[in-house]
């Protein structure tokens, strides 16, 4: 019945064994994740699993050191436990207090605990032990500097008590056992065990945070560059569809005006027309078809200069007059019952120094734009200056953009749908236009309302001044 009992006791023994050892396991382990909090969230982390085991396995010493005290009759290390491990308790469970005051109060523990045993119980007392382990704490938790001050701490200690035993002025207390000489080989023995622990364990955390800090930032330099991989890939996403989008629609536009011009060439070389004015009419519209289709061309030519930023501005003394004289020519023939074109002009002359070409080609894109949109109202054409910039508009009384579309009307390969109506265009005039203007120092923007009409804006930086010719 005995061995039954026993059996059992050490069964139960071996349990508690392993899930003191599991749960030892579990209070060390880490996420790996947790690197990029840096070095101070392992000390951290190897703080309270020391503060945790000392507290728990304190107290076996600490009621064993209390019975030795009181059978002994030693009360003042009795008080000195009391106070060492009550701080420690304390320390560990108010978890408000600071990293720094806590790493710094768990040091400070084995240091007081060693200098009160030397002093009261001398050879009998497990001072230097506490003493080496004051020297470990300080290299685990606050790294090379740490070990070194502790080491300073502890060779001062020893020169004091040196000095002490020299002067006899411990009165009757333990530490008398020592001779100053017996005393100094005896510390020094503790001061080399903790020197060659501590500084080795202090420069391996020093190089572990080290590493940490170069993994942080290779990590966080990682993470930028995949940021960057996701909008570049975003990016080319949406341009693949743009482009995508845009071989279709040129599929259609190139081959809508090739069509006809084939088309009604044959007919002409065939002289199948009944009349010159039929004939006439044929020419016509090849003439059309054709300047269409130049018009696509130059459209892809000039995004391809865009694109290669090659695009190069001659710069020019511009009348504006003169300008928008020339595009009332172009755009008069426009002019219906119920749409109206209007340029709006100043009476004398003004000059912009500005690329003349690229100025009137901006125009005639949002014209052109505005007269796709707009089948009866006006289109109201005109530029105000302000100091060294010109700010031009064309407004119309069109459909409208909605709002969510005046985010990407810019964007290359846009094209604007409606539902009522199929609008030829390649998606490339309004990008162009915003790559012209900022190439001439502007910007470009749109105010619109669906069902009210649209107002493009832009601006052209004048590189001389802007003066006035009467």
């Amino acid at each position: 019945m005995l061995v039954l009992k026993n059996k059992q006791l050490l069964f139960k023994s071996f349990v508690t064994t392993c899930n003191m050892k599991r749960w030892i396991v579990k209070l060390f382990e880490t996420d790996q994740v947790q690197n990029r909090r840096g070095i101070q969230y392992w000390r951290s982390k190897v703080l309270n699993g020391i503060l945790l085991l000392t507290c728990l396995f304190g107290f076996g010493a600490y009621a064993f050191g209390m019975y030795m005290s009181f059978f002994a009759k030693v009360y003042t290390v009795a008080l000195v436990d009391t106070i060492a491990y009550g701080f420690l308790l304390y320390i560990n469970f108010n978890k408000k207090l600071s990293y720094n005051f806590r790493s710094k109060s768990l040091i400070a523990v084995p240091l007081l605990i060693s200098i009160g045993l030397i002093i009261i119980l001398g050879p009998a007392g497990a001072g230097h032990t506490y003493l080496i382990g004051y020297s470990i704490l300080s290299s685990l938790l606050l790294g090379l500097r740490g070990a070194i001050n502790s080491l300073i701490v502890t060779f001062s200690f020893i020169i004091v008590i040196a000095l002490g035993l020299y002067f006899e002025i411990f009165g009757n207390l333990m530490i008398n056992d020592y001779t100053p000489l017996m005393w100094i080989t005896v510390a020094l023995n503790s001061f080399a065990i903790a020197a060659i622990t501590s500084l080795p364990l202090a420069m391996l955390v020093n190089g572990l945070e080290k590493t940490i800090d170069n993994q942080m930032e290779m990590q966080s330099q990682l993470e930028e560059y995949i940021g960057q991989i996701r909008i570049a890939k975003g990016k080319a996403e949406e341009s693949d569809q743009l482009k995508t989008k845009f071989l279709a629609n040129m599929s259609h536009e190139v081959r809508t005006p090739l069509n006809a011009i084939l088309g009604f060439s044959e007919l002409a070389l065939n002289e199948m027309y009944k009349d010159d004015e039929e004939r006439n009419l044929y020419l016509k519209t090849i003439h059309q078809n054709g300047n269409y289709l130049l018009k696509i061309i130059e459209n892809i030519l000039d995004f391809s200069m865009i694109e290669s930023k090659q695009l190069k501005s001659n710069l020019i003394s511009v009348n504006l007059n003169e300008l928008f004289n020339d595009l009332n020519v172009i755009y008069g023939l426009k002019k219906t019952d119920q749409l109206n074109i209007i340029f709006e002009t100043y009476p004398d002359d003004k000059y912009i120094t500005t690329d003349a070409n690229h100025l009137k080609q901006v125009f005639i894109n949002l014209i052109n734009n505005a007269l796709k949109f707009t089948s009866k109202g006006e289109i109201r054409i005109g530029y105000k200056l302000h100091n060294n910039t010109i700010k031009c508009f064309v407004k119309d009384t069109g459909i409208g953009i909605k709002a969510e579309d005046q985010q990407t009307i810019f964007k290359r390969f846009t094209k604007l749908e409606t539902e009522d109506k199929f609008r030829d265009g390649t998606g490339l005039g309004l990008a162009i236009s915003k790559a012209i203007v900022e190439t001439l120092g502007g910007s470009i923007w749109v105010e619109s309302e669906e069902g009210i009409g649209s107002i493009f804006h832009f601006t052209i930086r004048d590189e001389a001044a802007i003066h006035i010719i009467d």
